[in-house]
């Protein structure tokens, strides 16, 4: 079983979790600390899936972009071609890829339609042209005061359909989280990090 506990993201920070395991079920709590309320963002890589809603979490599938891109090895720059950046894409979007790796964050809102940049440096191979990106569907809460949130994000939502979820994107929007995270079966690695993250 993989487990992370009382792991604490400061503001604005975010960390993408990833698991060897096709069908994971992501066990999730998020805590404020704070006599304050605490946004904070999840999502997941949920390929192929329909839109569903787990209690106060909804999966719904992330939206293809239009046009391919090439990824560069060592470089944190996308190059589209037939890409509509400029109105697709926002600072802060989250972006992967059709198998749900989820890539990072877009540092600031395109300011043309065939090119774009991520906070962090593509570390595979080089790819594209051809490559078909994806907008990652964000939900973002807000915690209550020195409140809590729990989710189960199981491997079989509708009984028929069974989702691809070997990634999870959590970010502290406004202010500090702290969460905990089990994953039956698998460990539990950590792909990126905008910041050190503080275990307390």
């Amino acid at each position: 079983m993989g487990s992370i506990s009382n792991r604490k993201l400061s503001t604005g920070q975010y960390e993408v979790l990833y698991v060897e395991y096709t069908e994971p079920e992501w066990k999730l709590t998020v805590f404020s600390e704070a006599r304050s309320s605490r946004a904070y963002k999840i999502g997941t890589g949920s390929i192929p899936g329909t839109v569903t809603t787990l209690g106060p979490f909804a999966d719904p599938l992330p939206v293809a972009l239009t046009g391919t891109v090439t990824l560069t090895n060592g470089s944190a720059s996308i190059v589209g071609v037939a890409t509509l950046f400029t109105t697709e894409l926002v600072e802060g979007d989250v972006v992967m890829l059709a198998d749900g790796k989820i890539l990072g964050r877009i540092v600031t809102t395109p300011t043309g339609d065939l090119a774009a940049d991520l906070d962090a440096n593509w570390e595979g191979a080089t790819a594209g042209p051809g490559v078909t990106l994806y907008k990652a569907t964000m939900i973002e809460r807000t915690l209550p005061n020195g409140g809590s949130a729990s989710f189960i994000l199981p491997r079989d939502i509708s009984g028929t359909t069974i989702l691809t979820r070997k990634y999870l994107y959590i970010e502290a929007v406004n202010a500090p989280i702290i969460y905990d995270l089990v994953v039956q079966g698998v460990d539990v690695h950590s792909v990126r990090d905008s910041l050190a993250i503080e275990t307390v």
